[in-house]
């Protein structure tokens, strides 16, 4: 299995497992608000994804939720689903390293 590593700051290691969790459950949201059409909040997640992935060190949930927030707006579905596999696999896979 392939994995990914990042290097995070060390001041952040007590947020980190929080914040990763935190992404988990609302990647298992996603499917929930596509089965009642609701955009906006995917939209809110694509948002802050966008927003606080890289200032945790972790660029690629960034770069997700920038991607999603494009999707959202297409109202792609599938695409909004591809994405949130692609981050739940990222953060399965994923190594952290402090320094």
């Amino acid at each position: 299995m392939k994995k990914y590593t990042v290097v995070v700051d060390e001041d952040l290691q007590d947020l980190i497992p929080d914040y990763i969790n935190r992404q988990k459950s609302e990647i298992s949201s996603i499917q929930d608000h596509l089965n009642k059409n609701d955009f906006p909040s995917i939209g809110r997640l694509a948002h802050d994804w966008q927003g606080t992935g890289a200032g945790y060190g972790i660029p690629f949930i960034s770069e997700i939720g920038k991607k999603l927030g494009i999707a959202v707006k297409e109202e792609k579905e599938d695409v909004i689903l591809d994405l949130a596999n692609q981050l739940e696999t990222y953060l399965e896979q994923l190594e952290i390293i402090y320094e």
